[in-house]
């Protein structure tokens, strides 16, 4: 073997090993000159053995490295990263899911305060209206009080209302008065954006005649109105008020300054359902309990001159994305947003039960949450 030959296989069999390296660091191994160990280099790289380029961070130099050790580092490289974002277990998914809406043991919020944060996370959430005072704030604030909802409502913090439209045409028919009419609570500075956002532009249809339309008419012209004015103003007997403000209620048109007003429909409703209708004096009891707080419209979502409806619209999209996402991280200290999934409905009956969704939840089934590095 002669000398060109030795240092071929010399080179060749630290380059089977060494990984990325730099001319001068060959040279350094082999104690050989640069010119030399460059002459050498450029024979392997002739040869399909060796590749040339820059394949460490940072690197400022051209580097050398085997060409099969290279793929053996690519393909390495690539089971780690996709091991970093891989779909954590159900398990995973669920612990997460529980301290991120605050109902697992140790993570419940408090106080008025943590009430707010509470409504904050889960505004723009249609939920029947029975369900946020009986499940899904007891859950996720210790010790809850009603009264702490009251007060952050007549504050001017929160209000609440139906945001979402009535799916099909009713033909200007009363609507279903129930519990289980959904119904959100929303931050009342961030009311504009979430209805922009979820009614799209799209209007919603009032009664055609009946006390819900004389109720309409009347806040329309006279505005905000307590339930007494509505009732003497109208000339209606408490239940046809009760049944008309149920009516708008279910269709999205009015709120009230207190949650309060709702609690009251809702008894109100549930004593109706007792009676029998052949016994029309039996109703002279729902005038017990009445609303309470001032009724008025709920904003149509109409943009004054200069404001950009798309803004708004761009921002609930952000925000339905964090409260419906499919995908979680599995440390809670971040989580990855994405589309809806074909089992959100499932994830929202979950979410109302107690579990919570996010994103973050997120993510579609039990075990489609994912991993982020950072």
């Amino acid at each position: 073997m002669n000398e060109d030959d030795a240092r071929l296989a010399l080179f060749r069999g630290h380059m089977e090993i060494a990984g990325p390296v730099t001319i001068a660091e060959l040279a350094g191994r082999t104690s050989m000159p640069l010119a030399a160990a460059n002459s050498v280099l450029a024979q392997l790289e002739g040869e399909g053995s060796v590749m040339r380029g820059r394949f460490r961070p940072k690197a400022d130099t051209e580097e050398f490295c085997d060409r099969r050790l290279l793929a053996r580092i690519h393909r390495y490289t690539l089971d780690r990263l996709r091991q970093e974002i891989e779909p954590v277990t159900s398990q995973d998914l669920t612990r997460f899911l529980l301290r991120w809406q605050h109902v697992a043991p140790g993570t419940q919020l408090e106080g008025k305060r943590g009430l707010l944060e509470a409504v904050t996370q889960l505004q723009g959430f249609d939920i029947p209206a029975v369900a946020w005072e009986r499940h899904i704030l007891p859950a996720r604030v210790a010790s809850y009080r009603g009264s702490w909802l009251d007060e952050l409502c007549m504050s001017g913090d929160v209000a609440w209302g139906r945001l979402a439209t009535r799916k099909g045409s009713d033909n200007g028919r009363s609507a279903t008065t129930s519990s289980a009419t959904p119904i959100s609570l929303v931050r009342r500075t961030d009311l504009p954006w979430l209805l922009a956002g979820i009614r799209n532009g799209n209007g919603t249809q009032g009664p055609q005649a009946g006390a819900g339309r004389d109720i309409l008419d009347l806040l329309a012209a006279r505005g905000a109105l307590f339930y007494d004015d509505i009732a003497r103003a109208s000339g209606r007997l408490p239940t046809d008020v009760e049944r008309g403000l149920w009516d708008l209620v279910a269709r999205g048109l009015v709120t009230a300054d207190g949650f309060q007003a709702l609690r009251s429909l809702m008894a109100s409703t549930k004593r109706r359902n007792f009676q029998r209708p052949q016994r029309a004096r039996l109703f002279r009891s729902l005038a017990v309990g009445l609303p309470s707080g001032r009724w008025s419209l709920l904003p149509t979502g109409d943009y004054p001159s200069g404001d950009n409806p798309r803004v708004d619209a761009s921002r609930w999209d952000a925000h339905n994305a964090a409260l419906n996402a499919p995908s979680v991280a599995a440390h809670p200290e971040g989580s990855k947003e994405g589309a809806e999934p074909p089992h959100s409905e499932e994830r929202k009956r979950r979410q109302a039960g107690g579990l919570g969704g996010p994103p973050p939840p997120p993510p579609g089934g039990g075990g489609g949450g994912r991993r982020a590095s950072r």
